[in-house]
């Protein structure tokens, strides 16, 4: 039997043109065992009508704020500007990341994250995922070795969806660190620059969760993985080049 809560969730959904795809994805979030959660949703200046399709499924649901970005931001800087405010209990608030077009793929979901760092005090987590196109599973842990010599920047990329991290880890990355060469957050390759610094702080106190929690909609026309294909490895050589972090030691 899966551990009571002890954490509290911070869900960030950034979104750009998802009306199709906003529906399963509240839903998803709203179905969760684990009921103590907030949702932050970021509207990133969308242009269909994801506004009409997402206010009647949370207007009546005060766990759900949600920002009408006026300028399209990228989904970094929207990740980054509803982190950076104040919560209570930074070590107790585990912060999950969705993207608008996917989804959770049960309502056991946040059960499994909340009894991983639960039981094992680790600072962050990622996983596995279903990707929609083939309907495959994809995932795995970084390899032991690679973790003792802190290897994350030289190794192929694992850290994949759901990504889960403790807030207090969050808070001691440089923004330098997230931000390109013209000073402005990355408008791809958002995934690696928010983990990589995580990953090498928390060391080995970093889950891989083999169950699938995550369902990636790859199929969308607009994801970055179709039209920003190239700007994505010129911006992850550019993220993978910067100075490795130190370990930190955080309270369990």
């Amino acid at each position: 039997k899966l551990k009571k809560k002890m954490y509290k969730f911070h869900i960030v959904v950034p979104f750009y043109n998802a009306e199709k795809f906003i529906e399963k994805n509240i839903r998803s979030i709203q179905k969760q065992n684990f009921k103590n959660f907030k949702v932050s949703i970021i509207n990133d200046c969308s242009t269909d009508k994801s506004n009409e399709k997402l206010l009647p499924l949370v207007e009546n649901d005060e766990r759900f704020q949600i920002i009408n970005n006026k300028i399209n931001c990228g989904a970094l800087a929207n990740i980054i500007n509803v982190l950076s405010k104040d919560e209570n209990e930074p070590s107790k608030t585990i912060d999950v990341l969705l993207d608008g077009d996917d989804y959770l793929v049960a309502n056991d979901v946040l059960d499994i994250v909340n009894f991983t760092y639960s039981r094992s005090k680790c600072l962050l987590t990622y996983g596995s995922f279903i990707r929609k196109s083939d309907g495959k599973l994809y995932g795995r842990k970084y390899p032991l070795r690679s973790i003792n010599k802190r290897e994350f920047r030289k190794v192929p990329w694992f850290a994949y969806p759901l990504r889960t991290f403790r807030h207090d880890l969050y808070q001691n990355i440089d923004q330098n660190d997230l931000k390109d060469e013209e000073g402005k957050y990355y408008s791809s390759g958002w995934d690696v620059a928010l983990m990589l610094p995580m990953l090498e702080m928390a060391e080995y106190r970093q889950e891989f969760i083999a169950d699938p929690l995550y369902f990636y909609n790859d199929d969308n026309p607009i994801c970055d993985h179709k039209l920003r294909r190239k700007e994505q490895e010129f911006f992850e050589k550019q993220i993978r080049d910067k100075p490795i972090y130190k370990k930190i030691n955080l309270p369990y």
